[in-house]
Order: C-alpha cells, then sequence, then structure tokens
C-alpha cells in the first residue's frame, strides 16, 4: 500500500508538474503573442503614418503643378500682350515717322511758297 501510495504520490507529482509545464508554456506563449500584436500594430501604425503623409506629399505636388500651371498660363498671357504691345509701340513709331515726314514736306513747302512769293515781290517792286 505504501508503494501504491509513493507512486499515487510520484503521478500527482507528475501531473503537477506537467501542468505547471504546460501553463508556463502557455504563459510564455501568451506574452510572445503580446508582443507579436504590439510590433503588428505598431507596424500598422507606421504604415498608416507613412500613406498619410505620402497622401499630404501628393496632394501638395497637385497643388504646386496646377500652380505651376497658373504661373505658365499668366506666363503665356503676358507674353502675348508683350508681343502686341509692341506691335503696337512699332506701328505708333511708323506713323509718326510718317507725320515727322509730312510736317518736313510741309515745312519745306512752306518756305519754298514764302521764296516764291518773295520773289514775286522783289520782281512787282
Amino acid at each position: 500500500m505504501v508503494l501504491i501510495s509513493e507512486h499515487l504520490f510520484e503521478a500527482q507529482l507528475s501531473h503537477v508538474f506537467f501542468r505547471f509545464f504546460i501553463i508556463k508554456s502557455l504563459y510564455v506563449c501568451r506574452e510572445k503573442l503580446q508582443r507579436e500584436i504590439a510590433a503588428r500594430e505598431q507596424a500598422e501604425k507606421k504604415q498608416q503614418e507613412y500613406e498619410e503623409r505620402l497622401r499630404n506629399m501628393q496632394e501638395e505636388m497637385e497643388r504646386r503643378q496646377r500652380e505651376l500651371s497658373d504661373a505658365q498660363d499668366t506666363i503665356r498671357r503676358l507674353e502675348e500682350q508683350l508681343r502686341k504691345l509692341q506691335e503696337a509701340k512699332e506701328d505708333l513709331e511708323r506713323r509718326q515717322d510718317e507725320l515727322q515726314e509730312m510736317m518736313e514736306r510741309l515745312e519745306a513747302n512752306k518756305e519754298m511758297e514764302h521764296a516764291e512769293k518773295q520773289k514775286l515781290e522783289d520782281e512787282i517792286r
């Protein structure tokens, strides 16, 4: 009977150690799983932050592209206005030259008429 008791005690002790080992293994696995979950959550959070930064950078790039396009349109309009102003300036300078030429001819005609008048007056006297 003592032998059976000792054997029973050893079996119970063995069962207790086995249960302890299982519980300890489960605890270690649980800690490892919790660390992995935390690491995954942190990685997902970083991924979301990177995606948000990427979206913001994309929006900023698109905004700057629109601004660049607007600036290029403004430059084209201003260049066209400058071209038209240069044409108008050249036309005005050409007309001023024509007017100056006409004024010089008028002055020459006036001087010639004055000279002829003076000659006629001199002949009359």
